[in-house]
């Protein structure tokens, strides 16, 4: 058994002994979250987990951030999960529908208020994706730049995210005469885009 996986196998036995704790946790500032999240960065220092706790059920996710080349990782640390008929586990972010709003560092913004272009690059065969916010703020935009991120994770994904588009930016207005879409449509614009129609 190499390092990875005995590192893997160490912070499934302290998540094992420490499950119990997580419908007590209130945030991450809880002493029990960050010993667990330390055993998972042992494995990697760019690998976080998110988890969900109910009656019905419990569902915890490994997330490389949108890192792509920890994918793999994420998945092997997955694969070794144990058999706990009360936790689900999945490799990733899943896709969920977008979010009404989305906040980061107290800014605000409705998804509704979002429009965009994809940017082809015909040199490097990158998509990009342009966010265009009316008025924006100058001193909000990486605050608010991190809050569509987090909305565009939500709502693609975080496979889907991480390998369609290669880079994001934000304006108030867009810099060609391009027609826009409404974020919320994002999905399905690149579905379009993908297969060519």
């Amino acid at each position: 058994m190499n390092n990875s996986s005995l590192l893997i196998e160490k912070f499934w036995q302290v998540f094992s002994d420490h499950r119990s704790d997580f419908s007590e946790m209130e945030s991450a500032d809880d002493p029990n979250y960050a010993i667990v999240l330390k055993h998972l960065q042992k494995v990697s220092p760019d690998i976080y987990f998110e988890f969900m706790t109910s009656p019905e059920g419990n569902e915890l996710i490994i997330t490389a951030d949108g890192e792509r080349s920890l994918f793999p990782l994420v998945e092997e640390i997955i694969a070794a999960a144990p058999d706990l008929s009360d936790w689900t586990f999945l490799a990733l972010k899943p896709q969920f529908d977008f979010p009404e709003t989305t906040e980061w560092e107290g800014v605000q913004i409705r998804i509704a208020d979002v429009r965009c272009i994809l940017l082809e690059c015909v040199d490097t065969d990158e998509l990009g994706l342009q966010l265009i916010v009316p008025h924006l703020n100058p001193a909000k935009e990486d605050a608010l730049l991190n809050a569509l991120l987090r909305a565009i994770d939500h709502g693609l994904g975080e496979r889907r995210f991480a390998e369609s588009i290669d880079f994001t930016e934000l304006v108030d207005t867009p810099a060609a005469e391009a027609e826009t879409f409404p974020l919320a449509e994002l999905d399905a614009e690149l579905t379009r885009h993908q297969s060519g129609s």
